[in-house]
């Protein structure tokens, strides 16, 4: 990883349904090399597919897009808000909006 450069804001890395942060290693490597530092949290429920059993296929079926933007809100409020986004994957469209509809709010 090249040095921090303290003047670029935090990125954090979303990634999509049926995966984890881990399959956006190069992605967040890319950003390291370039000075960021990089948040790639693991969301609810997600990990490894060969972890999973017929229980945890049901809570992950079970989570709402809610439950993610909770979740993102969360690690925002952690980083005091200051981040730019690069989100990747299937439902995050819908997410994405949501988060910056809560730091349009919080902004405001």
């Amino acid at each position: 990883m090249s040095a921090v450069d303290s003047t670029k804001p935090p990125v954090v890395l979303i990634h999509g349904m049926w995966s984890t942060a881990e399959t956006l290693s190069e992605l967040r490597q890319a950003f390291e090399e370039q000075g960021y530092v990089v948040h790639a949290p693991t969301l609810p429920y997600h990990k490894e597919k060969s972890a999973y059993d017929e229980g945890d296929k049901a809570r992950l079926a079970r989570a709402s897009l809610q439950d993610y933007v909770d979740f993102i809100v969360a690690r925002l409020v952690e980083l005091h808000g200051a981040c730019h986004w690069t989100v990747g994957g299937s439902n995050f469209p819908r997410v994405r909006s949501s988060i910056f509809n809560w730091l349009e709010n919080k902004t405001a």
